[in-house]
């Protein structure tokens, strides 16, 4: 499935569509590229809706060796569980991945070697799994998201491989001493060209809005991309 390219290629396709408009002179690299993604997520979670994201697999990203700490099972929202258990969490926020009609949009969270997965579940459907008398015949082994990080119930392993639709390219999170990371402008937009027509209309229509407020109300943010 073709991707819209780079940022920088996206940002430049609106700015073409909006030349011309009063407003064209006011809209920084940031203020069209959120424009962008608003519209991104919005077509994207409609696909999903629609069971139609099986179709762009470009859109996914496995972001590898995410650091797991132990936590307890109130900060997992599991109190509750009769059996033993031992709770663990991404060390520190997972970077924003877009949503789809359940949550986030994640394909797969493995071990680093890819020979076993995981299984999506939620912390009160959990509870309720330990509490079930054939509970101690099930060998899968579950996550669940809350408030930007995962939790992993009586998981062994220090770290995960979580395969995602990232809202921003997760190139920055690869980066080492040995490797140089890519400029915010030369990043993907993991945006297919198949939606980016509409979302092209409905960012240009924004800004045709846009130029309808009075100057002195217009907020001009200066861009990080530019």
């Amino acid at each position: 499935m073709k991707m819209a390219t780079t940022k920088g290629e996206s940002i430049s396709r609106i700015r073409k569509a909006v030349k011309g408009l009063k407003a064209d002179a006011l809209l920084t690299d940031r203020m069209i590229y959120s424009a962008i993604l608003k519209y991104a997520k919005v077509f994207i979670k409609r696909a999903d809706d629609a069971n139609k994201l099986g179709k762009y697999n470009g859109l996914f990203q496995t972001l590898p060796g995410i650091e797991l700490v132990e936590v307890s099972t109130i900060d997992a929202e599991c109190v509750g569980i009769n059996t033993c258990c031992t709770i663990k969490r991404t060390a520190d926020p997972v970077p924003n991945i877009l949503e789809g009609s359940f949550g986030p949009i994640i394909r797969g969270i493995s071990s680093v070697d890819g020979s076993k997965d995981l299984f999506r579940t939620y912390p009160k459907t959990y509870v309720q799994m330990t509490n079930s008398t054939s509970f101690k015949f099930n060998k899968k082994q579950y996550y669940w998201w809350k408030n930007g990080y995962l939790f992993f119930p009586n998981l062994e392993w220090d770290v995960v491989d979580v395969d995602a639709m990232w809202e921003d390219a997760v190139s920055v999170y690869l980066c080492s001493a040995d490797t140089c990371c890519v400029d915010r402008r030369s990043e993907p937009t993991n945006i297919p060209e198949s939606l980016f027509a509409d979302i092209e209309g409905a960012v240009k229509q924004d800004f045709i809005n846009l130029q309808q407020i009075p100057r002195d109300n217009q907020v001009d943010n200066q861009s990080s991309l530019r």
